[in-house]
C-alpha cells in the first residue's frame, strides 16, 4: 500500500489522477510480485534460482518486508517528484494478515 498526499485540490478535484499512480503501483507489482526475494550475497541460492528458471530480485540488503518498504518508498519519492506538490507518506508492506511494516522515511 502506497499513500501520497497534498495540500489542495487541483481544478478536477484531485490531488492526483488514479491513473498515474496505477502506473506506480503496477510497475512496482510487475518487479516485484511473484518473485523470490534474495540477497546479493547469496550466490549459491542466486544459482539455484537461475538454474531452475525460477524468477528472482536481487538486493543489496537482507530482503525484510522492511527493506522492501523502504526500497519501494525511495522509488515512490522519485517517481512523484513530478508532482512537486505531492508529498509520499509511507509505503506499507503486509506479511500476513496481522503482520505489516510501514516506512515513512522519518
Amino acid at each position: 500500500m502506497l499513500q501520497v498526499s497534498g495540500p489542495e485540490l487541483d481544478e478536477f478535484s484531485f490531488l492526483i489522477d488514479f491513473a498515474d499512480i496505477k502506473v506506480f503501483t503496477k510497475a512496482q507489482e510487475d518487479k516485484y510480485d511473484h518473485k523470490l526475494l534474495v540477497q546479493e550475497k547469496d550466490s549459491d541460492l542466486i544459482a539455484l534460482c537461475e538454474k531452475q528458471h525460477w524468477a528472482i530480485e536481487i538486493f543489496a540488503d537482507n530482503p525484510t518486508s522492511e527493506t522492501l518498504a523502504k526500497t519501494i518508498y525511495d522509488e515512490a519519492v522519485a517517481y512523484f517528484a513530478k508532482w512537486p506538490e505531492l508529498s509520499v507518506d509511507f509505503v506499507k508492506i503486509e506479511e500476513t494478515c496481522t503482520s505489516e511494516c510501514i516506512y515513512d522515511g522519518k
